[in-house]
């Protein structure tokens, strides 16, 4: 059901400022189009075999995130903000389509279910051992699990964009300044990041930072924080999939 004008600012206003759920619902169904419109574009002409149905439904799980996070004050129109979350769900999948086996995607799947469902329940992020009893992984097989959301990561900066008519991911990167679209996309998603970031833990923080902004290799992060070289890696290698794991949960990207 499309929404006037004066009805949204409306619907707006009652799930912002009141919390009601109709209001929240209506908003959802008025803009359930961008969901259709990103998928069938991103999905044009690619074989696959996840159902499309599938790339619907985290294509609406991403849409229904947006809503209850849009904040207006960040200075970017919700429809851009949406389509950022559903383009990145939608890729998402197609990525581990690619590189993850079937039963491993199940396991991913039940681990990022997990994150989403504990870190509502406790309003923080969960720990390995919370995570482990709602789960049933060891800390064997969750570290391993973790280690494949960190390697997900890597992306060639070569590689097409599936459904993007031949762009690159390295085009992503190149100067936006005469972009204005890319440029509010940007600001959304560094906002999405910024969140994941502040949930981390103080040394995970922090050993991300000492790598990527003051570049030490793992030898001079241990010393500088006290830990072995072979340890400061792993706090790296876990705070890389934590984050992973946030930003994919904001978004609600089943991996």
């Amino acid at each position: 059901m499309s929404l006037h004008c004066d009805q949204l600012s409306v619907s707006w206003s009652d799930f912002r400022d009141h919390g009601k759920s109709e209001a929240r619902t209506a908003l959802i169904r008025h803009y359930s189009y961008l969901v259709k419109v990103t998928v069938a574009r991103l999905c044009a002409g690619r074989r696959s075999s996840i159902p499309m149905e599938d790339f619907l439904q985290v294509g609406v799980l991403a849409l229904i995130r947006a809503v209850d996070r849009f904040e207006p004050s960040h200075d970017v129109k919700f429809e851009t903000y949406a389509v950022v979350l559903i383009r990145v769900s939608v890729l998402e999948l197609m990525r581990n389509e690619d590189w993850v086996p079937r039963s491993t995607r199940e396991k991913l799947r039940t681990l990022n279910r997990a994150q989403v469902a504990l870190e509502g329940e406790l309003l923080r992020t969960p720990s390995d051992a919370e995570i482990s009893e709602r789960t049933g992984f060891s800390d064997v097989e969750l570290g391993n699990l973790r280690a494949l959301y960190a390697q997900s990561l890597v992306v060639r900066l070569d590689d097409f964009i599936p459904g993007d008519g031949g762009a690159t991911f390295g085009e992503l990167v190149e100067d936006d300044s005469q972009n204005p679209r890319r440029l509010v996309e940007g600001r959304a998603i560094r906002a999405a990041l910024a969140e994941c970031l502040d949930k981390l833990e103080n040394r995970e923080q922090e050993v991300l930072r000492l790598h990527y902004f003051d570049c030490l290799t793992f030898s001079e992060i241990g010393k500088v924080i006290g830990v072995s070289e072979s340890r400061s890696h792993q706090i790296h290698t876990r705070a890389l999939a934590r984050l992973r794991e946030s930003f994919m949960a904001q978004i609600s990207v089943p991996a």
